[in-house]
């Protein structure tokens, strides 16, 4: 400013017309700023400087990670950045692993390199089975699972079996990604049982209160009731 050095606050006379402002502080980023004043006007300046840079190089295991700087978005590793100096939260984020943050602090001109192993969020299958009593297996697997449990597993492929007396088995394929959760929804059918009625020609039965003809009686679900009768009771009914 004209040839005049002082350390902010200040306060100064200066003659009418425009004049520049060099501010510079050590560790910071110098700046100019000008500034107009008229005759008899007091004027007053107010200016933020900035730290200087420092070098930071980030990487992680694996690359990709998106690389946050106190909340703000740097881009992703593997990345070199110049970062102000002072202290600083780094956050690295990618999808299907856990975030991971550390507290640094660089001075001006100094060099940091920061590497990061992330670790993967746990893959989750859910399970929602009917009937409620049926009993699910994961082949290569020990465990027994009820019908709406949730179990924690490696990610990869995996074949889900599902048992119920008096259902019949079903197996699902299911694939697992890294750091997902997924949903197994399933209704088993109730399996069928064979059923011979031998009896006159006259005769009529009843299973589970329904009339049925001989030619229906094939395939019938287990543990029916069955009533025959002729008139007055008179059956003959065998199995």
């Amino acid at each position: 400013m004209d040839g005049y050095v002082g350390e902010a606050p200040l306060t100064f006379n200066l003659p009418p017309g425009e004049h520049r402002i060099f501010f510079e502080k050590e560790g910071f980023q110098p700046q100019v700023e000008k500034i107009s004043i008229a005759e008899g006007e007091k004027a007053s300046l107010k200016v933020s400087l900035f730290a200087m840079p420092f070098s930071l190089f980030v990487e992680s295991s694996p690359n990709g990670a998106e690389i946050f700087i106190d909340g703000a978005s740097r881009g992703v590793t593997p990345q070199t950045l110049d970062v102000p100096t002072g202290k600083h939260e780094l956050t690295l984020s990618l999808e299907g692993y856990e975030p991971t943050k550390e507290n640094m602090e660089g001075a001006l001109g100094q060099k940091l390199s920061i590497s990061k192993t992330l670790l993967a969020k746990p893959s989750t299958i859910q399970f929602e089975i009917l009937p409620a009593r049926a009993e699910i297996h994961i082949e290569g697997r020990e465990e027994v699972f009820a019908a709406n449990a949730s179990t924690e597993l490696p990610p990869g492929d995996y074949t889900v079996v599902i048992k119920a007396l008096g259902y019949e088995e079903k197996k699902i394929p299911v694939s697992v990604q890294k750091g997902k959760a997924e949903s197994i929804t399933s209704t088993l059918q109730p399996t069928q049982g064979l059923l011979l009625v031998k009896a006159s020609s006259d005769v009529s039965v009843t299973i589970a209160e329904q009339l049925k003809s001989k030619n229906e009686l094939q395939a019938l679900p287990p543990r029916s009731s069955i009533d025959s009768h002729r008139g007055a009771r008179k059956s003959a009914v065998s199995g």
